[in-house]
């Protein structure tokens, strides 16, 4: 029941929220929209994410700004990474675990993106939680051709060492 509210309000508005758990599905979405839709350039980001009351926060490591994005009451956070030949949205939540995040980023990626949408690897694989090879590395997640590149979404527990483990934390990572 919990799994279905949450998917079932991806387009709710914040008012509407009942708990944490569909707050932070609406941030998720948003973040997720705001990545892809900007192909990963902080410059058209970085508006929109205050737009719609992320906070930020600039790291500079090594010569090389991070952008740092929490949503209200830090419910989901949002490392923005551009650097010449990579750009990646990491968007993390304690809120929901990979298992539900699977069919969530399915949802939300059909939402933003009218193409065909391959719920695997670039490569070819899929790893699900539970599967053999799920304790040694991120989820499969899904790969589309925008007008402009290939989008490559990972998810994975929060961490260190992302892996495709349910412990109830999520990381989606927009690669594009």
């Amino acid at each position: 029941m919990r799994r279905a509210l949450l998917l079932s309000l991806l387009i709710a508005t914040p008012a509407l929220a009942q708990d944490a758990r569909t707050n932070a599905a609406f941030y998720a979405q948003r973040a997720m929209e705001f990545c892809i839709r900007n192909y990963g350039t902080p410059e058209a980001m970085i508006p929109a994410f205050k737009e719609a009351g992320f906070s930020e926060t600039i790291e500079d490591f090594a010569g090389e700004k991070l952008h740092w994005m929490a949503a209200p009451r830090n419910i989901v956070n949002v490392l923005v990474q551009a650097s010449p030949g990579e750009s990646y949205c990491a968007i993390s939540t304690e809120k929901f675990g990979v298992t539900v995040a699977t069919p969530f980023v399915g949802k939300v990626l059909g939402h933003i993106f009218t193409g065909d949408i391959y719920f695997q690897s670039p490569e070819g694989k899929v790893i699900r939680p539970g599967s053999p090879q799920a304790s040694q590395t991120s989820c499969t997640g899904y790969h589309f051709f925008a007008p402009q590149r290939l989008i490559w979404v990972q998810l994975a527990s929060v961490g260190n060492d992302p892996l495709c483990i349910e412990n109830g934390t999520t990381q989606i990572m927009v690669r594009m």
